[in-house]
Formats: C-alpha cells, structure tokens, sequence
C-alpha cells in the first residue's frame, strides 16, 4: 500500500523506492511526456516551490531517468520513452 495513502496503490508505487525527486519528475512526464527544454526549465522552478526539490535535486534526477532510459533526450526536448504493450494493435 501506498505509504502516503490509505486509499491503496498508485501505479508509481509499481516501480520499488525510487527516490522522491525522480518520482516527483516522473509524475510530471506521464501528464506531459514531451517537454521541451524551456517547459522543464519552467517547471523546474515549480517544482523547487510546491515540491521543495532543489533546483541539483531536479538536475541529478533527471541526469537518474535519462540514464535508466526512461527519459530520453534530444537539442530541443526530453521525452517520457513508452512502450507499447504486446496486445496493443492499430486499426486502420
């Protein structure tokens, strides 16, 4: 169960003790799974204020998601790197 909660398990309890800053950042990423560098620098700063997370904090914690892979990056944006499940199938 969610130690935050009583109401059960959130889906990012799934992934085990992460630490709070990569959680905080992947919460942020499943609402927008691309973000530019601007939008992120801009977020970042609300993080800083609603999430006390210093701004090394959210440097170090993105550096953590980009290096399990689950955030990539590129000159203009990060993104939230998703898969499909097997049994997901386009109709057209």
């Amino acid at each position: 169960m969610n130690r935050h909660s009583t109401t059960g398990m959130s889906s990012l309890d799934l992934l085990g003790d992460i630490p709070r800053g990569e959680r905080v950042l992947l919460k942020l990423f499943l609402r927008n799974p691309i973000l530019s560098k601007d939008e992120l620098a801009e977020q970042g700063e609300n993080l800083k204020e609603k999430k006390g997370l210093s701004e090394k904090e959210v440097i170090s914690s993105l550096q953590a998601l980009i290096e399990r892979g689950w955030v990539s990056v590129n000159e203009e944006s990060y993104v939230l790197m998703q898969q499909k499940s097997r049994g997901s199938k386009t109709r057209g």
